[in-house]
């Protein structure tokens, strides 16, 4: 039972609670499993005598290491201990540059390796996961033949990156993330033939980056599960991604932070994530206008949207012919945290266009909270739903017009 409580405890709690007394130490030494996760994230005095009792103590089991003391270096006797030890890695986080370290050790075990600085040249078939920060990728390296999940960032790095490389390199990709996407579209995204394994791409660049433009003239359409993260001050078209969608969710996070997911055509989903650089920017109008550029509106079945952003379309005139439910996030005037809610002004849902609904919804009495209504008119008269039937919401009813507004 004893041993079962000092698996809670991080290394340096462990290791405090192995010197407590004779019975603790037994306790903690009787079980390896609570030495194999060696995780030095704070300021110790000798590392290095802390990463070989760690390992000494886990006997032949494998290891999972991380190093991440802010604002200290490591030390050369700490570098020569790690080196030592590469062997026994499962998985590695290294917080500093990883060319320190001797990059000829072998290391059979290794599953999982995240640099946040640069490439490891790793020499063995192991390696299923790779985070990793400016980042060059090489013409040949074996150890990326058997990634399932690869997350890179090549900030600062300029154009010649190897991202055109990236597939042959790792045949066997599920999960792809590329962040600081050059806006050069010149091998910015890998070329050549998909993995039919990759399930979810991730695309990230700047406000200079067309990156749908990228995206599209890429190979990776016929990925299934597509996300494209940028801020909302670029320049360039983003509604394309959005064209043929047969379901659109449009949400807020604060702060100033847009999410749009796209129900796509053979259960594909595009993701937009579309941030504000400026703290002062109203990002409703921009997420307005790129919903107002959608080429193919008439697709969209079901439409979720803020009510900030579905007044704008109403009053440029903007129509879903094609939408039979719709979800309204009616959202308050930012508060401060000593300031109690205000209570939900139901004359803003006016500027809904019920009148496309076939059977109008009736009016909502005013809620609090996280409540919500679900209001539907059953033909030929009116259905109000009371108090008693909020719990039950949507699932209580099924027609062809369907209106819901969640308070938030």
């Amino acid at each position: 039972m004893l041993a079962e409580c000092f698996g809670f405890l991080p290394l340096r709690d462990l290791i405090l609670a192995s010197h407590v007394s004779h019975a603790w130490r037994v306790s903690a030494l009787e079980f390896p499993t609570l030495w194999s996760h060696i995780d030095i994230s704070w300021s110790a005095h000798s590392p290095d005598d802390i990463l070989n009792l760690a390992v000494s103590r886990a006997g032949e089991l494998p290891v999972d290491f991380e190093y991440d003391a802010r604002n200290v270096l490591p030390s050369q006797s700490f570098r020569a201990a790690v080196g030592q030890h590469m062997q026994r890695f499962r998985s590695f986080r290294w917080a500093y540059d990883i060319r320190a370290l001797d990059r000829t050790s072998r290391a059979p075990l290794l599953e999982t390796f995240i640099s946040v600085r640069n490439y490891f040249p790793l020499n063995k078939k192991r390696l299923r996961t790779l985070r990793i920060a400016r980042t060059r990728f090489p013409e040949e390296c074996p150890a990326l033949a058997t990634l399932t999940l690869l997350r890179a960032s090549c900030h600062g790095l300029g154009r010649n990156r190897g991202q055109h490389r990236i597939f042959s390199l790792c045949p066997r990709l599920e999960t792809l993330h590329l962040c600081d996407i050059h806006p050069n579209p010149e091998g910015a995204l890998p070329m050549g033939p998909v993995p039919p394994t990759l399930r979810v791409v991730k695309l990230g660049a700047g406000a200079g980056c067309d990156l749908v433009q990228l995206y599209n003239a890429s190979c990776l359409i016929s990925v299934p599960h597509v996300r494209l993260k940028l801020p909302l001050e670029t320049a360039h078209d983003v509604s394309p991604f959005l064209d043929g969608a047969l379901g659109l969710s449009v949400t807020f996070e604060r702060p100033k932070k847009f999410r749009i997911a796209a129900d796509m055509l053979d259960s594909r989903i595009h993701r937009l994530v579309l941030y504000a650089l400026d703290q002062a920017l109203d990002p409703a109008p921009l997420v307005a206008t790129i919903l107002h550029d959608m080429t193919n509106r008439a697709a969209v079945r079901s439409l979720r949207i803020p009510l900030a952003v579905l007044a704008l379309l109403v009053a440029a005139g903007i129509h879903w012919p094609a939408v039979s439910q719709l979800t309204v996030d009616v959202f308050e005037d930012v508060v401060h945290d000593t300031q109690a809610p205000a209570a939900p002004d139901w004359k803003r849902v006016s500027a809904l266009p019920l009148g496309a609904f076939e059977h109008p919804p009736v009016a909502v009495e005013e809620l609090s909270g996280s409540e919500y209504a679900a209001v539907l008119v059953s033909p030929p008269g009116r259905r109000r739903v009371d108090r008693g039937e909020r719990g039950r919401g949507a699932s209580a009813v099924s027609r062809k017009s369907h209106l819901i507004c969640n308070v938030q």
